[in-house]
């Protein structure tokens, strides 16, 4: 049983970083008033004024619960733009997926093998730790390597050539470097934050169960003693 609790604390410590990451990925991907507060720090409008009501039809479209797959009905759009944003539809479903995946498995392992609460408040602090190193490693990096980071998540996600776009077409026009920069930081700025709280909560709850446990032990040996 100990090995068993032992590789589920691991399992949690390696995993909760990247729930995190998909949490706060899904959180920026439909989140409407930040679209609309990039587009108007860029300057989208002058060169798209429809992008609002686009970026409301592509929110509509993503919807997790949404399972077709058909090309999305936006008449500014190119083909290629259409079949993009249905590429970026999978993508995020599956992220969402992978996201619902784990939170079941984790909550599972805390409260089925591990069930012990300061066991628990050790995994939390242990991951919100990672998850700091982590993210700090990343927010270091990022002003450096941030359009390699981009060119590879796209490889890896979209086939060949299915993500290049010309200067002038809806897409590329909304969503341009900038705005994948800013969704970037939001990321690493919202999981750095998550990440505190995890291990401060961790932290602080174990410290508190700590506490109350050598109350408990001290008053049971008083009235041993009486």
């Amino acid at each position: 049983m100990k090995i068993l609790k032992g590789l589920a604390g691991l399992f949690l410590v390696l995993t909760l970083p990247i729930t995190i990451y998909l949490m706060t990925t899904a959180f920026f991907a439909y989140n409407g008033p930040f679209y609309r507060y990039e587009f108007k720090k860029n300057h989208v409008y002058d060169r798209v004024p429809e992008a609002n009501r686009i970026s409301n039809q592509l929110l509509t479209y993503y919807n997790y619960f949404d399972r077709s797959y058909n090309l999305p009905n936006i008449p500014e759009f190119s083909h290629s733009e259409k079949t993009h944003a249905t590429d970026v539809k999978m993508a995020l479903h599956k992220g969402q997926d992978l996201l619902y995946s784990l939170i079941g498995i984790q909550a599972l392992l805390m409260f089925l093998i591990l069930r012990n609460r300061k066991t628990i408040d050790l995994v939390l602090a242990s991951s919100g730790l990672a998850g700091i190193a982590i993210t700090g490693v990343t927010f270091i990096l990022m002003p450096k390597y941030f359009d390699t980071w981009f060119d590879k998540l796209h490889e890896f996600l979209f086939k060949p050539g299915t993500w290049y776009f010309y200067p002038g077409q809806p897409f590329i026009e909304m969503f341009h470097f900038h705005f994948f920069i800013a969704i970037g930081k939001g990321i690493v700025s919202l999981s750095l934050t998550i990440s505190f709280l995890l291990l401060i909560v961790g932290m602080v709850d174990y410290w508190i169960q700590k506490n109350r446990a050598a109350s408990g032990n001290a008053r049971l040996a008083h009235a041993i003693q009486i």
